[in-house]
């Protein structure tokens, strides 16, 4: 069993949040091996926007619920996961009870403690016209056992004329370096 939270800033301001300068996550869930070796994992995911939610829209707020089946392959592992919003809500778009977002990772450990890894992604929305496929890359180093920093790239298919809101695509490929911390 396992509980954690994952916080970052943002820059939410859309048609049911105003202000959200923050993305607060928190989970939980319960993960295993099968005597094949083959890892599960199954939990909860609850995405918090703190801002000045608007009455008449859809909420940016979201819960999912996710399952995970993963292998180590020795010189890579793998997982395919799958994560279902249950909320009716969920980013700002209403209706997305059932939608889903299904990812595959792959990791390749270098050495003891750096770690490459590649994923690519695709996100289901009632109306398939905002539908998408993501990738990133990810570098790893892990200072100690508790401490490691990353840096990223990551990127989308999202098409522009639906992802645009004012003058800001939200498609756009991003880099970012990161530090984090395991107990």
């Amino acid at each position: 069993m396992y509980v954690g939270v994952w916080a970052s800033n943002t820059e939410f301001n859309s048609g049911s949040v105003n202000g959200a300068s923050m993305e607060m996550d928190f989970y939980f869930g319960f993960a295993g091996e099968f005597a094949n070796g083959v890892g599960w994992d199954v939990g909860v995911l609850q995405f918090f926007y703190p801002g000045d939610d608007i009455e008449t829209a859809a909420e940016a707020d979201a819960t999912e619920v996710y399952v995970s089946f993963g292998y180590d392959f020795g010189a890579f592992s793998a997982a395919l996961t799958n994560y279902t919003v249950v909320s009716n809500d969920a980013w700002a778009f209403s209706d997305m009870d059932g939608e889903n977002y299904t990812h595959l990772g792959v990791d390749v450990p270098v050495g003891d403690a750096l770690t490459l890894s590649v994923g690519v992604g695709h996100q289901t929305f009632g109306d398939s016209t905002y539908d998408y496929t993501d990738w990133k890359l990810n570098a790893e180093y892990a200072i100690n056992d508790t401490y490691a920093v990353g840096a990223f790239y990551t990127d989308t298919d999202m098409s522009e004329t639906d992802w645009t809101i004012g003058s800001t695509f939200l498609g756009d490929d991003v880099g970012g370096a990161y530090l984090s911390a395991s107990f």
